[in-house]
């Protein structure tokens, strides 16, 4: 069963090649990171019509390794660029293609945002399918029943650790249409209401082992938080403590020029290296502020009066995260939902949970895969507030950015068995 943060996860433990990056790797400029783990990729290329099968990939570890709190918080704890010791991957996401690609910011939209979000920075992109919700194990050419696209980014830092972005789409796929860049993905994901209790509770534990305040750690597996991310420049210089800015969400949408036909026969590694060139930009890059924010331009609440801390000017002075008017609720949540705590905002066009005003077909901020129901409806949003998405009430957010593809995508061994993807913990501030 799909779960957010096991999905990531299973891209981090892999059988190891063998360690390759130099002692001094992490004091090396951005570029010359890349250089070094791109030139692993290229010499691990495999052919087009050698492409390792699912069946066939190397050996995963065993999914009872899920409920050990202690081996899930190295996903957490590693700071490499390689995986740590004889980790392997676990049978979601398996394989997939990886290429360079340069995160753009347009600055003149992301003065309110620190770090990635304001320098942008050169990295790697893997793109793969979350294979966890189909009911048996497929060949990854054979037609799926759940196509679920998945990207997680590595953007290099001159002389300090990468920072990470995991993407996601939702819980429930796109069925069996095979084009990669159909749908949207971001940082959030709703949680699915036939979610398994016991791997919600492994996570639980993990995040409590993890070292540090409570800020210090995840708020839940369905918020992959962007603090980290915002916490330092691609030349390595780190924002100030107290004015680092991060969005609450970030949002991908996906070129419409790199469509691939849904009924596409072919295995999607093949595809989406056809339709992917040098120079295409795979995503636009979309950000929110706040849980609830409509997409402003200095940082600013939406509503909050003019304030500069956060805080809603009909707060009667009440403290940075909370409204006089919601009961001393956290962050996001607003009481003026008809008193419920399933996220449903009366004022979202009157819309149930978690409809959608971009959906409707074609636009950068629509979603297309709502199968044609009532305008804008999340069938995944399952009723809870803990990885509630907040474009439920309005488009994407603000366009900050682009990725832009620095290469071919390309499937190698090093690609899908020895690079990691670091899951940052910090919780998002207001």
């Amino acid at each position: 069963m799909f779960h957010p943060l096991l999905a990531l996860i299973t891209t981090l433990f892999i059988t190891p090649l063998s360690a390759v990056l130099p002692r001094n790797y992490q004091s090396l400029s951005a570029q010359a990171k890349q250089t070094l783990q791109w030139n692993q990729i290229l010499e691990s290329q495999y052919r087009f019509d050698q492409l390792p099968a699912l069946s066939s990939s190397h050996r995963p570890d065993n999914l009872t390794l899920l409920g050990n709190p202690t081996y899930l918080a190295t996903s957490f704890l590693h700071k490499g660029d390689e995986m740590p010791g004889t980790r392997r991957r676990m049978t979601m996401s398996p394989v997939g293609v990886i290429c360079k690609v340069s995160f753009r910011t347009f600055r003149n939209s992301t003065s309110r945002f620190t770090g990635l979000f304001h320098s942008g920075g050169i990295g790697v992109i893997r793109l793969a399918l979350h294979l966890s919700r189909t009911s048996t194990v497929r060949e990854i050419g054979d037609r799926a029943t759940d196509f679920a696209p998945t990207a997680v980014m590595k953007i290099y830092i001159d002389g300090e650790p990468s920072r990470n972005f995991h993407y996601i789409k939702d819980m429930v796929g796109q069925g069996a249409n095979r084009n990669y860049f159909l749908n949207n993905m971001s940082n959030i994901a709703g949680r699915r209401p036939d979610e398994s209790p016991v791997i919600l509770e492994a996570f639980m534990r993990t995040i409590a082992l993890l070292p540090g305040d409570a800020l210090s750690r995840p708020s839940s597996p369905y918020n992959l938080g962007l603090y980290e991310q915002a916490a330092v420049y691609s030349n390595g210089t780190t924002v100030t403590d107290g004015r680092v800015v991060a969005p609450w969400e970030e949002i991908l949408v996906p070129n419409p020029r790199l469509a691939i036909p849904p009924d596409s026969a072919n295995d999607f590694r093949v595809d989406v290296n056809r339709v992917v060139t040098v120079g295409s930009v795979l995503y636009t890059v979309h950000a929110r502020r706040w849980p609830d924010d409509g997409g402003g331009t200095d940082g600013r609440r939406p509503d909050n009066g003019g304030g500069t801390d956060g805080r809603r000017s009909d707060d009667g002075g009440g403290t940075a995260r909370r409204r006089p008017d919601n009961g001393g609720g956290t962050v996001g949540r607003r009481s003026d939902d008809g008193g419920g705590t399933d996220g449903r905002r009366p004022d979202n066009g009157g819309g149930t949970v978690g409809r959608r005003s971009d959906d409707g077909g074609g636009t950068a901020g629509r979603r297309s895969d709502d199968g044609g129901g009532m305008a804008g409806r999340r069938p995944d949003n399952g009723g809870g507030t803990v990885g509630q998405r907040s474009d439920d009430g309005g488009g994407t957010g603000e366009l900050i950015g682009e990725i832009v593809a620095e290469s071919r995508c390309i499937p190698s061994r090093y690609g899908d068995e020895v690079i990691f993807f670091r899951q940052s913990a910090e919780q998002w501030r207001p």
